[in-house]
């Protein structure tokens, strides 16, 4: 896909960067919904292109997601594939794709 095109969805819906922004949060982006959506590009290239900026990623590989912490620039409505991360504390997922470090950064913002 071209640089700033639209994701193209199912039923012929697009997703595109857009100028309302939603605050800081964590967002899970689900492989399986991407691809029924027919969005086959890596899921930090999409983020990218939707105008989201993190401050760390993290591959979930059992069950075929991301977990994007600390986002921003996050477009409003959001693609079916990409949910809002309700964890509060980063902590309890160290050793589950988190360390030590990058749990004191991520609840340091």
């Amino acid at each position: 896909m071209k640089d700033n095109a639209p994701l193209h969805l199912q039923g012929g819906a697009t997703a595109e960067p857009c100028n309302e922004w939603r605050q800081m949060m964590h967002l899970h982006y689900c492989m399986y919904t991407a691809w029924d959506a027919k969005v086959d590009e890596h899921p930090q290239e999409v983020m990218r292109r939707l105008g989201v900026t993190y401050q760390h990623a993290t591959p979930q590989s059992i069950s075929d997601s991301w977990w994007f912490w600390n986002c921003e620039g996050i477009p409003d409505p959001l693609p079916p594939y990409i949910k809002e991360l309700k964890i509060k504390n980063p902590h309890e997922y160290i050793g589950l794709g988190l360390s030590k470090e990058d749990a004191d950064a991520i609840a340091r913002q």
